[in-house]
């Protein structure tokens, strides 16, 4: 005998009631015909056991039915595993939820992501540097740019930044956004003043880093951003003049601006490229560089030999 909160129930008990329906229904079917005794039968319930005293004292005994599942009854498929699709209450999930706590902060207030952006350029070169650095929407980099441009302390090295920072930042741009780049007055400028100080560089105005970047942004801009392409020539001179301190990043990224601005600037084919093809370049870059990066040495190669029939037979295959 099992009793759960006030309610006895005895397996014995519902089987002897069980055992009397039957001999009731072996008389009747003497006396009566065959369907209402099968009716009978069918009516009867079978014996039901609640509960299980390693179960606890707890709702769980009752709610439970005598066939238990071996793990949680709240799965579908483990339901009509055991042929019972219902759901039953289990001790999980009959426990209290977690009480709700209350944040403090500023909770519904609007936070302005743009105002701790520079409005005024700076007039020293680092600083300004950090300044360009700041923003993550090309629109408002260019708006800052008419304003830097005219800042003594903005040189080579800061344009290169700008051209990698709208490289990076064109996906902001929408279609007709990216159309409007073609007219921009400010990027004019920039190409203008770039071609200017990349004619007469100054000794460590420029880093080999922010030249490659610089370059290979132009093969990303070349569609949208007409005005740079001045800048072409004189940045594939600084790396073909800087070949010997390429690392093996730089070596790729060169090699994927080659076969993106060949069509403009067809003499990187001949100046730049023999040296980025070198056997000693590209086996070291091979081995050193992620599997993308060599993906991208490879498409690099195959672009070429694909657009310029005469480099098939000179290009090495990787």
């Amino acid at each position: 005998m099992v009793r759960t909160r006030g309610r006895c129930c005895t397996l014995r008990r519902e089987s002897a009631s069980a055992a009397a329906v039957a001999v009731v229904g072996f008389v009747v079917a003497a006396t009566v015909p065959t369907d209402f005794v099968t009716l009978g039968l069918c009516t009867a319930q079978p014996p039901r056991l609640v509960g299980n005293p390693s179960w606890g004292n707890g709702l769980s005994r009752q709610w439970q039915p005598a066939a238990m599942y071996p793990h949680s009854v709240t799965d579908h498929r483990t339901a009509a595993r055991y042929g019972r699709r219902e759901l039953y209450l289990t001790i999980e999930q009959m426990k209290p939820s977690p009480k709700s706590r209350k944040r403090k902060g500023r909770r519904g207030r609007l936070i302005d992501s743009f105002a701790d952006l520079p409005e005024t350029p700076s007039v020293d070169p680092a600083e300004l540097t950090d300044q360009l650095l700041k923003f993550k929407q090309g629109g408002r980099l260019l708006k800052f740019l008419e304003g830097a441009i005219l800042s003594p302390a903005f040189g080579i090295e800061h344009a290169a930044v700008v051209i990698r920072a709208l490289s990076r930042q064109l996906p902001s741009f929408d279609a007709a956004a990216r159309e409007q780049l073609r007219y921009s007055t400010v990027l004019d400028q920039l190409g203008s003043r770039g071609w200017t100080m990349l004619q007469e560089p100054v000794q460590g105005a420029l880093s080999l880093d922010a030249a490659v970047h610089a370059f290979r942004g132009i093969g990303i801009l070349k569609d949208h951003t007409p005005q740079l392409h001045q800048l072409i020539a004189p940045l594939g001179a600084f790396v073909t003049a800087n070949i010997a301190e390429l690392n093996d990043w730089q070596v790729v990224y060169s090699l994927w601006a080659v076969a993106e601005l060949r069509e403009i600037d067809e003499k990187l084919l001949d100046t730049l490229l023999p040296l980025l093809v070198d056997e000693t370049k590209t086996t070291g870059a091979r081995k050193n560089i992620t599997p993308e990066m060599f993906a991208t040495i490879d498409n690099s190669l195959h672009k070429l030999r694909k657009e310029v029939p005469y480099l098939r037979e000179v290009l090495p295959i990787m």
